[in-house]
């Protein structure tokens, strides 16, 4: 007997949340084991926005999920042989490219001490940057057509600072309205061009500090 179209919405809705879209997700298995196998993994590609415009359709018993792909948005460096050299990320920057040098150096510099470690994920098939010190990690970088964008992580504690901080008004309605990754919410920022530094630096501030 079928499940409860709302029960295989929940969980198929749960398997979207926190990991890759796949256009044949349309079962309770399907999105049972896209829960289990892939979540921990994942949840680094949720943090860096991976974003999809998703509608729910009923033309099966199970139901069925259907993506619009004129709106998919999916980021850029997904050449597994091509490490991301400056002259790559400049290629798919253009303009945003100074402010990502900016971002570099600033981020290395003593008030911060942060290293930007490349690697590319099979499950999201692109490089993300991994900004840490230490074993502490800032945020994941990723790069996308024309500007470039930091994903942070904040737990219920640390999340209840981020109305405070100042940052753009848009900023922090956009991360009261994400929906919660395991036991922590994703903030987003995308850097087009050096007026997002303050913004992305502030952030950084605060996620080093936040205890």
């Amino acid at each position: 007997m079928a499940a409860p179209r709302g029960v295989v919405d929940g969980l198929i809705h749960e398997a979207l949340r926190v990991g890759r879209f796949n256009t044949e997700l349309a079962t309770l298995d399907d999105a049972l084991r896209e829960i289990i196998n892939r979540r921990a993994q994942l949840e680094m590609l949720t943090a860096a926005g991976t974003s999809l415009s998703l509608w729910m359709t009923n033309t099966t018993g199970m139901g069925a999920v259907m993506a619009n792909k004129s709106d998919r948005e999916y980021p850029l460096l997904r050449d597994k042989d091509q490490f991301p050299t400056d002259a790559v990320i400049a290629d798919a920057l253009g303009a945003a490219f100074p402010a990502y040098q900016t971002f570099i150096s600033k981020i290395a510099a003593p008030e911060y001490k942060l290293d930007c470690a490349w690697r590319f994920y099979n499950d999201g098939k692109a490089w993300l940057g991994k900004v840490a010190r230490g074993k502490t990690t800032a945020l994941w970088l990723s790069i996308w057509p024309g500007y470039f964008q930091a994903g942070f992580y904040f737990t219920e504690k640390t999340s209840a600072g981020i109305p405070s901080l100042n940052i753009a008004d848009e900023l922090k309605q956009d991360f009261q309205e994400r929906k919660s990754v395991g036991k922590s919410k994703p903030l987003v920022i995308k850097v087009f061009n050096a007026d997002g530094l303050p913004d992305l630096f502030t952030v950084i501030t605060y996620k080093l500090s936040a205890k």
